[in-house]
């Protein structure tokens, strides 16, 4: 039986305090992200409405045919507000990982080194290609859509 082929991220630590990602639940039922962690040997302080660039000490070799998109922690999104901003990393890029964090919320957040700030998942590129159509096929695409014009909330009722 042939089992399909599982890609590999292979890392690469600037400093040597970076930790690698890791998953907090393996095995069956296994998460679908891993984590990120702010590893500089000192306290990051992120004041409200505040936004900074981290660093994660690390680097990457992302297979080709793959890219890696940041997400927030449900942890500090949900208690503190911290969202994540601009998270695409493409297999072309060699640099150091850093994560945007924005601190949305209503109080001051100290993240300690070895704090997980954020969590990335792997997808696959599917190849796709760009036709510029005219008003006619445009129209024609259209009606063979119910939904059409409608966003911004025309879903909810």
């Amino acid at each position: 039986m042939n089992f399909p082929t599982v890609p590999t991220l292979k890392f690469y630590k600037l400093k040597s305090d970076a930790i690698l990602p890791k998953k907090a639940h393996t095995g069956p039922f296994e998460d679908a992200a891993f984590d990120l962690f702010w590893t500089e040997p000192f306290d990051l302080i992120l004041e409200p409405g505040e936004r900074t660039l981290t660093s994660t000490g690390l680097a990457c070799a992302i297979p080709d045919g793959y890219w890696v998109k940041f997400h927030e922690r449900s942890g500090l999104a949900n208690k503190n507000g911290i969202e994540v901003y601009a998270g695409v990393i493409d297999p072309g890029y060699m640099g150091e990982w850093k994560v945007i964090l924005h601190n949305s919320g209503k109080t001051t957040l100290k993240l300690t080194p070895g704090t997980a700030i954020a969590q990335f998942s792997v997808e696959e590129i599917i190849p796709v290609e760009i036709e510029e159509i005219d008003s006619l096929v445009f129209e024609v695409e259209k009606n063979k859509r119910t939904r059409q014009e409608k966003g911004f909330g025309s879903s909810t009722k």
